[in-house]
C-alpha cells in the first residue's frame, strides 16, 4: 500500500484553546486570565504570543506575554487610550516598532533586559484587570458605547481637519475589535470602511499614508480568510504595493510592508496559481531581508517568510535550486536565533521541513537525518500545553515514518505512530488540524500493518481514517481523499479476512 501520510506540510497550528497551566505560572494571575473571558480573536493572538514561551523561564518571557495580552485586552477592547499611548508604549520597547501593523502577529520581544520591565508588566496588569472589574456591563457594553462616542466624534472633525484620519483609523480598530469578539462581518465591514476613509484623506507625500494603506491591506486580508472572496486579496495587494512604492527604503516600516505584500501575493499563488505571483512574493520578501541587518531581532523571522514561498515555487516548478535556497534561509534564520530564544522551535521546525521536502525529492538519507534531529529539537523545547506541541510531534512522526519507508528499521515506524499518537492526544476534537493529525497517524499505522501484519494496525487505522471522515464537513477539499484512505484500508482488511462488509464499505467511500 502506498504511503499514506498526508497533510504534513509544517505550518504554526495556532489553536484558540486555553493552554494548561504551568507550574511556573503564578496561580493567582492565571486565574485573572480566566476571569477576563477573552473573545476568540483575543484569545488567538495570546496563543500567538505563547510563542514566546518557553519552559522554565518565568521572568524572561513568560511576564512578557502576560504584559502584551492585559495591553491588548486593555488598548484594544476598551479603547481608552489611543495611538499615542500605542507609540509611548513603543517607544519603551515593550513591542516591537511594527505591532500593529502586522495585526496581532507578536513582536519580537528584546532578548535582554526583561527585567527594566517587570514594574510595567505589573502596573498593566492591575489596570487592566481593575478596569474590566470597575467598567459597569464589563467588555461587551463598554465597546459598543466606544464605537458610537468614537462616531459621534468623527462626524464632528472636518476632513481638512489634521486630526480626521487618526480619529477614523481608532474607530476601525473598535469595530474590528468588536468583529474579533462576537463575529459579525458588518463590523469587519465597517472597520474596513474606516481604513479606507482614513488613506483616502491623507496626501501620497504624507509619512502616515502607508501605514493606513498596510492597515487597510491587513483588514482585507482577513476578510478575503472569512469569505474567500478574490477581490478583497486582489484589492488587499493593491494597497500594499502602493504602501510599498510610497515608503522610502529608510523607512523603518518598509521591511512589514514588504512582508505583507510577499505574503499576500503567496496566497492568491496558492489560490489561482499564477506564477508572476509566487516570483513576485520572493521578490518582495528578499528584498525584505536585505533591508534588514543580521543584527535586528525580527531579521529570523523574514528569512523564515522568504524559505516559505521558495518553498511554495519548489513545490510547483520542482527547481532545486529553490529548495536548496529555501534551507539555506531556513538554516541563516535558525543561526540567527539563539538557543534560549522563544521562536527557536519554530525555527527549527521550519529547517526540517525543507529538508524532509529535499528528501522526497532526492532521497539523500542525510537530509531525512538532520529533519529528523531539528523536529526532534523543537519537540524538546516545546512544553506539552504549548498549542504548537501538537504540530512539531506530528511533523516529527511524518519524518519518521518517511524514514521508515526508506530504510525499513522498525523502531521508526514505532516512534512515529507514537509521535503521531500523541500529537492527536493534544489536540481537541474541535481543532481544525485534527483531523489531518488522525490521517496520518491512520497512515503510518496502516504502514506498520503491512510491514508486520498485526490485525490491530490495521483496525486502529480504519478507526482513525473513520474519525478523520466524521471530522471533515461535505465540500471541504480533502474530504474526497480523506474518503479515499478510509476505503484503502477498508480494502486491505478484506483482502486478508475476507469480510463482505470491508469490501462494501470500501466501494462506498470510493464512490461517495
Amino acid at each position: 500500500m502506498a504511503s499514506l501520510l498526508v497533510d504534513t506540510s509544517p505550518r504554526p497550528g495556532i489553536t484558540v484553546e486555553s493552554s494548561a497551566q504551568d507550574d511556573h505560572f503564578p496561580k493567582d494571575i492565571s486565574q485573572l486570565v480566566l476571569e477576563l473571558k477573552l473573545g476568540d480573536g483575543l484569545v488567538k493572538r495570546a496563543d500567538l504570543l505563547s510563542r514566546k514561551s518557553s519552559p522554565g523561564v518565568w521572568d524572561a518571557n513568560k511576564s512578557l506575554i502576560l504584559a502584551e495580552v492585559f495591553t491588548h485586552f486593555t488598548l484594544s477592547v476598551f479603547l481608552e487610550l489611543d495611538e499615542e499611548v500605542h507609540q509611548l508604549l513603543a517607544s519603551k520597547e515593550l513591542y516591537g516598532p511594527d505591532l500593529y501593523d502586522r495585526l496581532g502577529e507578536p513582536a519580537d520581544i528584546p532578548l535582554g533586559g526583561h527585567e527594566n520591565y517587570l514594574d510595567m508588566i505589573l502596573r498593566t496588569t492591575v489596570f487592566a484587570v481593575g478596569f474590566f472589574r470597575e467598567t459597569p456591563g464589563g467588555g461587551a457594553n463598554n465597546i459598543d458605547n466606544s464605537i458610537t462616542q468614537q462616531q459621534e466624534e468623527a462626524s464632528l472633525i472636518p476632513d481638512d481637519h489634521p486630526d480626521k484620519p487618526r480619529r477614523l483609523s481608532n474607530l476601525a480598530h473598535s469595530f474590528f475589535t468588536r468583529f474579533e469578539r462576537l463575529g459579525n462581518l458588518g463590523d469587519l465591514d465597517d472597520a474596513i470602511a474606516r481604513f479606507q476613509a482614513a488613506a483616502n484623506l491623507l496626501t501620497d507625500d504624507h509619512p502616515d499614508k502607508p501605514k493606513r494603506l498596510s492597515n487597510l491591506g491587513n483588514h482585507l486580508l482577513i476578510h478575503f480568510e472569512h469569505l474567500k472572496n478574490l477581490s478583497d486579496i486582489n484589492e488587499a495587494i493593491g494597497r500594499f504595493q502602493v504602501a510599498v512604492i510610497l515608503a522610502p527604503d529608510s523607512q523603518s516600516h518598509k521591511r512589514n510592508w514588504l512582508t505583507n505584500l510577499g505574503g499576500a501575493l503567496r496566497t492568491r499563488f496558492e489560490q489561482i496559481g499564477d506564477l508572476d505571483d509566487i516570483n513576485d512574493a520572493i521578490t518582495h520578501h528578499r528584498a525584505a531581508v536585505n533591508l534588514t541587518p543580521d543584527g535586528d531581532p525580527y531579521k529570523p523571522k523574514l528569512l523564515t517568510n522568504l524559505g516559505i514561498s521558495l518553498e511554495t515555487r519548489f513545490q510547483r516548478l520542482r527547481n532545486l535550486d529553490d529548495i536548496n535556497d529555501a534551507i539555506e534561509q531556513q538554516q541563516a534564520a535558525d543561526n540567527l536565533t539563539p538557543d534560549g530564544h522563544p521562536d527557536k522551535p519554530d525555527r527549527l521546525n521550519s529547517l526540517g521541513g525543507a529538508l524532509l521536502i529535499r528528501f522526497r525529492r532526492l532521497e539523500d538519507l542525510d537530509d531525512i537525518n538532520n529533519a529528523i534531529a531539528h523536529h526532534q529539537a523543537a519537540v524538546n523545547l516545546t512544553p506539552d500545553h504549548h498549542p504548537h506541541k501538537p504540530n512539531l510531534l506530528n511533523n516529527l512522526g511524518v519524518c519518521l515514518g518517511a524514514r521508515f519507508q526508506r530504510i525499513g528499521n522498525v523502531d521508526d515506524i514505532d516512534n512515529a505512530i507514537e509521535r503521531l499518537q500523541m500529537a492527536v492526544n493534544l489536540t481537541p476534537d474541535g481543532h481544525p488540524d485534527k483531523p489531518g493529525w488522525l490521517t496520518n497517524l491512520g497512515g503510518a499505522l496502516g504502514t506498520r500493518f503491512e510491514r508486520l501484519g498485526n490485525l490491530d494496525d490495521i483496525d486502529d487505522a480504519i478507526a482513525h481514517h473513520q474519525a478523520t471522515v466524521n471530522l471533515t464537513p461535505d465540500g471541504h477539499p480533502d474530504r474526497a481523499s480523506r474518503l479515499g484512505n478510509l476505503g484503502s484500508c477498508l480494502r486491505i482488511r478484506f483482502n486478508h479476512l475476507g469480510n463482505l462488509d470491508d469490501i462494501n464499505n470500501a466501494i462506498v467511500q470510493h464512490q461517495t
